[in-house]
């Protein structure tokens, strides 16, 4: 048995638990699944317990004590990190990484690069992800992530996590124009139930989200008559009078015009996810870290207005 807990061993353990699997953390750090459960049966044996409930078939479960050890694992690994940033010489300090859900990525890319002139010192790495950006936050291998949640997971920030709200992203449903529901006014849930939506596949992130703000609003009862990741078909569908398609306002309105549909006008609203800023709650530790976070989520508040009040600009002159 090894004499000491060694910071390979944290990240290991750490990588289970980001990923829920020892198959997929072995398929992220590079190494066997064999040699994933030696380092966390290692780690077990020399803190004397368990930190998984292995269930044959089954995902690993933390135990008390593995919750225990998640927490501080990070805690170490943060403070190795922030050792190494404050020694580092000039010229090698560690890069900034930064997660950004693909959806987020079309006001931040300029504001990136913007970012990257401000502070020539920093290496800036972006991970587009719909997946794990959370996670990989918390565990300290992403400094800050912007993603799109809905209000049951805003405001639940994980330990020595912030969450700062930039602005909400609304919904809107999409229809042809020619079709009979486009020209009325006040559609309310139940004038909807008969039309079959389009929808991103069940394994898409985004789907959960859209479902839980549709049944919300009295539209969990829809009838689904495709499901695909592939977002031009939807606008195929839909635009060929085959059913609706529930979509961010703002993408949709641009699509809108191209594809010769319309946002319904609904009696009700249909609730709002929110663009995130997440942080770490030391992030303040470095103070230019804490500009370039604050720079994102004001740029992106900005161009996300500014698009949206020409999006509906556009609409209205070609209707």
């Amino acid at each position: 048995m090894s004499a000491h807990i060694t910071l390979r061993q944290l990240e290991v353990f750490l990588a289970v638990v980001r990923h829920g699997s020892f198959r997929r953390a072995s398929g992220h750090l590079g190494m066997s699944p064999v040699s994933v459960s030696e380092h966390v049966r290692m780690l077990e044996a020399r803190l004397r317990t368990d930190l998984f409930e292995r269930q044959q078939g089954g995902c690993p479960a933390l135990t008390p004590s593995g919750q225990i050890a998640a927490e501080r694992a990070r805690e170490i690994l943060k403070s190795v990190e922030l050792l190494e940033q404050e020694l580092a010489p000039p010229g090698r300090q560690r890069p900034w990484r930064i997660g950004i859900i693909p959806f987020v990525s079309r006001h931040l890319v300029g504001p990136v690069s913007d970012l990257r002139k401000r502070f020539p010192e920093r290496d800036i790495v972006v991970e587009s992800s719909d997946v794990g950006l959370a996670e990989l936050v918390a565990d300290g291998l992403l400094d800050l992530a912007v993603l799109c949640m809905d209000d049951a997971a805003t405001g639940i920030a994980a330990p020595g996590l912030e969450q700062q709200v930039i602005i909400d992203e609304p919904l809107s449903i999409f229809i042809a124009e020619s079709h009979p529901l486009a020209q009325r006014k006040r559609l309310t849930p139940a004038d909807l139930l008969p039309v079959p939506i389009m929808k991103l596949s069940p394994g898409h992130p985004l789907r959960a989200m859209v479902d839980r703000m549709l049944a919300r609003c009295g539209l969990g009862g829809l009838r689904c008559c495709l499901e695909t990741d592939n977002y031009l078909e939807i606008l195929g569908e839909v635009s060929a009078g085959h059913g609706m398609a529930c979509m961010f306002t703002e993408t949709g309105l641009h699509d809108a015009i191209t594809h010769r549909l319309v946002p319904l006008d609904l009696d009700f609203l249909i609730p709002s996810p929110e663009v995130i800023l997440l942080t770490r709650a030391d992030l303040d530790q470095d103070p230019r870290l804490r500009i370039a976070a604050e720079y994102l989520a004001n740029q992106y508040r900005v161009k996300a207005t500014t698009t949206r009040r020409q999006a509906w600009q556009m609409l209205g002159t070609n209707n």
